[in-house]
């Protein structure tokens, strides 16, 4: 908890509003950036896009649930009182796993067709296009909430 939280400018706070009230819309926009990028990225196969798009909807699903998981996990600390140490390991390891689900995800529907370096490059050029999609729509948010001027914003849509 932070005890004297700094003054949020207007942007800032226009900004975690669409956060909180939109957090739904963002959460699955990842199904067509994911179906974009696989598409592009794992061609061999020659799925169209609304294959891909199949894939990219169970990525999600799978990534929910264990977002659900990590969820249930963090209820036990109202039970239990978790060391910050602990809770930063459960975080990273629902990262971790998700990270590694898509990775088979991927594997598991193209083994077939590329090899497992092939499927690896593939793989971390799939993150790297989902980190740039994520930096693009921040940066859209940003200038819509901010008028186009670029000024600085702090996210904290948790408080």
């Amino acid at each position: 908890m932070v005890e004297n939280p700094p003054k949020l400018s207007e942007a800032s706070k226009k900004m975690d509003e669409i956060l909180s009230q939109k957090s739904k819309i963002i959460i699955f926009l990842f199904v067509p950036f994911a179906a974009w990028n696989s598409f592009i990225l794992f061609k061999r196969k020659k799925l169209n896009l609304s294959e891909h798009s199949i894939i990219a909807g169970m990525l999600l699903l799978g990534i929910l649930l264990f977002s659900t998981l990590g969820n249930v996990l963090f209820y036990f600390d109202l039970i239990v009182e978790f060391s910050d140490t602990f809770a930063n390991l459960i975080s990273l390891t629902i990262i971790t796993v998700v990270m590694l689900y898509i990775g088979y995800a991927y594997f598991n529907a193209f083994s077939s067709d590329y090899s497992r370096l092939g499927i690896a490059y593939r793989v971390m050029l799939f993150f790297a296009l989902i980190f740039l999609e994520i930096m693009i729509l921040l940066y859209i948010l940003i200038g819509f909430v901010t008028n186009w001027k670029m000024e600085t914003v702090v996210l904290s849509p948790f408080g």
